[in-house]
């Protein structure tokens, strides 16, 4: 019986429409073949063999799957709380935010007219758009901040909360995506900008860790993303808290 890779085998059932987004269900651990949770893509398998896959997202964009994936290792309280996406682009951030209920969402990006239409519609969500996040401070915001989520790109962490972390009150919290290939220097960058080397990934988490503990936050953990980023770029949550 002829074998197949599981990424192919699954845009071949049309559980998925790409060999992309069904790596990306596998790392998120939402595929098992013959009741076992599938852990690569690369998994040779054949028509014998029993594939499942968990219904695709319903939010506003894949991202949310990260926050996702954040939230459920950080287990950190989301309900009745108000909270800032940096980055929020589409918004997954902030549709994870207001699933989980939050009760207000400032969503801050650089670009303009990325919002999806449903969450424009949505009362707790506050349009920041066309809005720097390196200018912002926790004092910008009508209401008290219990926490922020980040998702940026084409800019260091640091450069982007630097205004944002050392101001946030006692106690808030913080999910943020780690970008290795805007941490390192360009140098460490090989062919279309991906960091292969596992080490300097390390050291990419490493620096931007040391650099919340340096504003007063308590880190929890850095985990892998279920999502790789562009090119296949390995990428990394950061979970903090917000020292008294």
């Amino acid at each position: 019986m002829g074998k197949t890779r599981l990424d192919q085998s699954l845009v071949s059932l049309s559980l998925f429409e790409s060999r992309a987004r069904a790596a990306a269900a596998i790392k998120a651990g939402q595929v098992t073949v013959n009741g076992i949770t599938a852990e690569k893509a690369s998994m040779s398998v054949s028509s014998d063999d029993n594939i499942e896959a968990q219904a695709a997202h319903d939010f506003v964009s894949r991202g949310a799957l990260k926050l996702q994936k954040g939230l459920a290792h950080f287990d950190y309280d989301v309900r009745d709380g108000v909270f800032v996406d940096i980055g929020a682009s589409t918004g997954g951030f902030t549709d994870v935010l207001l699933r989980h209920g939050s009760a207000r969402v400032y969503a801050v990006d650089v670009g303009q007219n990325q919002l999806h239409d449903s969450l424009l519609r949505d009362r707790r969500v506050e349009n920041m758009a066309g809005v720097n996040a390196r200018h912002l401070a926790a004092t910008d915001f009508e209401r008290k901040l219990d926490g922020l989520v980040c998702d940026v790109s084409f800019i260091s962490q640091s450069k982007a909360l630097a205004g944002l972390a050392p101001s946030l009150p006692a106690h808030a919290w913080v999910i943020a995506l780690i970008k290795p290939q805007f941490e390192l220097d360009k140098a460490a960058l090989g062919k279309n900008g991906v960091v292969t080397d596992a080490d300097l990934r390390l050291v990419a988490c490493d620096d931007v860790s040391r650099w919340w503990q340096r504003q007063g936050w308590q880190v929890d953990d850095i985990i892998e993303s279920p999502i790789t980023g562009p090119q296949g770029n390995v990428e990394y949550l950061i979970g903090a808290r917000k020292s008294a």
